[in-house]
């Protein structure tokens, strides 16, 4: 499936053959230099090699980390009732958008509708959905603009982390 750009080649057209994921800013057209790539249930994020994560797919929840739950790269939309909230907005995008920044990333991890970056330095960021405190900062804020939500959040607790992953509804971090 790709009705919500997931597979990041600027459409929304479902694909049964491999397609090449887009980047504008790249001169190549095409996403490059990428060491990690991981995928949630309709979105999908990449770590390149300088350390950005870039991320495409749904982003009601914020899951593309990039301070937005809206992109405008579609031009229609189906209004749709999600999480107690109705939005005839376009939250998806169907090519690369680069995560607000926090640095020195290692890894990455995909939930259901939230992402995981393991810094350098043993800690964990997290940003997307929180209805069921996944993000691990204390709360269960959903769809706002709240820090840890629609941007990366440094997990409460956690140093000298070594591995993390991403599940439906929680998220993991082992030492």
């Amino acid at each position: 499936m790709n009705q919500d750009g997931e597979l990041g080649d600027g459409t929304n057209t479902d694909s049964s053959t491999p397609v090449e994921v887009k980047d504008p800013n790249d001169p190549s057209g095409y996403l490059s230099g990428v060491k990690a790539l991981t995928a949630g249930s309709s979105h999908s994020l990449a770590l390149k090699d300088d350390g950005t994560i870039w991320a495409w797919g749904n982003n009601w929840f914020g899951q593309l980390g990039d301070g937005t739950t809206t992109d405008g790269t579609q031009t229609t939309c189906e209004v749709t009732m999600i999480g107690g909230r109705t939005s005839s907005s376009c939250p998806d995008s169907n090519t690369p958008v680069q995560m607000s920044e926090v640095g020195g990333i290692e890894a990455i991890a995909a939930g259901g509708a939230h992402g995981l970056a393991l810094k350098d330095d043993g800690t964990v960021w997290a940003w997307g959905m929180n209805q069921d405190s996944q993000l691990g900062n204390g709360t269960y804020t959903l769809g706002t603009s709240t820090p840890g939500v629609n941007t990366p959040v440094q997990v409460s607790n956690l140093s000298t982390v070594k591995a993390i992953a991403g599940g439906g509804l929680h998220s993991l971090a082992g030492w």
